[in-house]
């Protein structure tokens, strides 16, 4: 049997993924697994065996996107499973003649997947995904169902603290991955890390989602520990203007490959961040997560998907201002980000601490 999982959204969407992926395997242990994504994000998952085949997207490409198509074609997959709602994405699977497609319902679906199902949005982004393998899988689907019917029982959407009433993420659904510890040394070697370290990763794709940069420096100033600065290709500038105000920290920004980045994540005594990829990334590694919110809101599903995250926000009545944020504040303020304070993340951090005393 041969699977393709076409997924073409940002970073950390992918990360989300990796819940989907690691079931997808469990689900068809004997199948030949492929995933399909923009540049190379797709071979991160080759490091953890959950995916054989990896497959570059770049649809801005003609060309290489019409031999992409006939590569794909050519493979004569059985299963073809797309959670991106993209009418681009949708065709591209259309064209494959997979016996059976799955995707989310939307107006375009039909014309291109035999198998649709509805988007569950009231629930976080890895649910969503994963529903598309409930509805494929029915042992998976079981399992699916009766933890969905737990956290939608509870508030644990739009919980930013641990709570009682927070619904444990259980082992199937973790998107904790997994390297030996050989593997991880050996990705580190070229880095010079001390033995104690907090990560923080101050970048955003979007302007309004990033945290202010006096309040990362003002927080890190603080801790006793040493700085790491993590950020992707572009986020250079920001991140060297704001480890030069931090003594001793330690700039690796664009410095790093995926799988690098997992790596000192795993290390890591925890991360602050923004609604970013890492914040992703420290769930896949397993790395405690301080993440500040802004403009977006955790009831639009992409809140942090691990039981040792913890989000700060302030409640506003312009929140959220939309999806993704945007490039300006649209009413000029920037409140949500400049009232988040430093001092608050050092509180959010005693949490961690008084739960590993």
């Amino acid at each position: 049997m041969k699977i393709l999982f076409f997924q073409t959204a940002f970073l950390g969407d992918l990360l989300l993924s990796s819940v989907f992926l690691k079931n997808l395997r469990l689900a068809y242990p004997d199948a030949e697994i492929h995933l399909a994504a923009r540049g190379k994000f797709a071979e991160f998952f080759k490091e953890f065996s959950l995916v054989d085949r990896a497959w570059s997207v770049n649809k801005k490409d003609k060309k290489s996107l019409a031999i992409l198509i006939s590569s794909l074609k050519k493979e004569n997959f059985d299963l073809v499973f797309c959670p991106h709602e993209s009418f681009r994405s949708a065709s591209i699977c259309g064209k494959l003649n997979a016996a059976q497609s799955f995707s989310f319902r939307r107006w375009f679906s039909s014309f291109f997947f035999n198998r649709l199902v509805t988007r569950p949005m009231d629930l976080p982004d890895v649910l969503r995904q994963t529903a598309l393998l409930a509805a494929a899988n029915q042992e998976f689907g079981v399992k699916w169902v009766d933890f969905v019917s737990k956290y939608r029982g509870s508030e644990s959407q739009v919980l930013s603290d641990f709570s009682e009433s927070r619904v444990q993420i259980p082992e199937f659904l973790k998107m904790h991955l997994k390297l030996p510890d050989e593997r991880i040394s050996l990705l580190l070697k070229n880095f010079d890390l001390p033995s104690e370290y907090i990560c923080i990763a101050p970048g955003s794709v979007w302007e309004t989602k990033k945290w202010r940069e006096e309040h990362y420096v003002q927080f890190a100033k603080n801790r006793s520990e040493k700085i790491i600065v993590l950020g992707g290709p572009g986020e250079e500038s920001l991140c060297e203007r704001i480890s030069q105000q931090i003594p001793g920290s330690l700039n690796l920004a664009a410095k790093t490959s995926l799988v690098e980045l997992y790596a000192i994540l795993t290390k890591a005594k925890f991360l602050v961040c923004n609604d970013s990829g890492t914040m992703h990334m420290a769930s896949c590694a397993n790395c405690p997560s301080i993440a500040n919110f802004g403009p977006t809101t955790l009831d639009i599903g992409y809140r942090p998907w691990s039981n040792n995250s913890l989000v700060n926000q302030i409640e506003l009545s312009c929140r959220p201002c939309g999806k993704h944020g945007h490039d300006k504040c649209p009413i000029g303020t920037h409140q949500c980000m400049k009232d988040l304070l430093p001092s608050q993340v050092e509180a959010k951090s005693q949490l961690f601490q008084s739960l590993n005393s």
